[in-house]
C-alpha cells in the first residue's frame, strides 16, 4: 500500500505516485454506516429463512415418512377389510361421528 503516515488523529498512506491517501475514523465509520442496513437486512432474512425451515421440519414430516405412514395405514385398512372388521356408515352417521361440528 505504501509508507504509513500518522498526523494527529489522521492516518494515511503514500501510494506509488506519492499522493497521500487519507484514512480517518470518520471515513471508516461512514463506510460502515453505509453498508450496515444491507448487512442487517441480510441477517434478518437469513434468520427468518432458518426459522421457517425449522418450523417446516417440525410441523410437516419428511415426504418419505409421510408416504411410509400412509402406505402402512392403507395396508392396515386392507387387512381389516379382508378380516371382515370394516364398518360401513350411512352419510349422516359418518358425519356425526367424524366431523368437527
Amino acid at each position: 500500500m505504501g509508507e504509513k503516515i500518522v498526523d494527529g488523529k489522521n492516518e494515511g498512506y503514500l501510494n506509488r505516485n506519492y499522493s497521500f491517501i487519507l484514512i480517518t475514523s470518520r471515513a471508516i465509520t461512514k463506510q460502515i454506516k453505509d453498508i450496515l442496513p444491507e448487512l442487517e437486512e441480510k441477517v434478518k432474512y437469513d434468520i427468518a429463512e432458518r426459522i421457517v425451515e425449522v418450523l417446516r421440519e417440525e410441523i410437516y414430516p419428511p415426504e418419505s415418512e409421510l408416504r411410509r405412514d400412509f402406505l402402512n395405514s392403507v395396508k392396515e385398512a386392507r387387512s381389516r377389510v379382508k378380516k371382515g372388521k370394516a364398518k360401513a356408515y350411512k352419510y349422516e352417521e359418518f358425519r356425526k361421528r367424524f366431523s368437527d361440528g
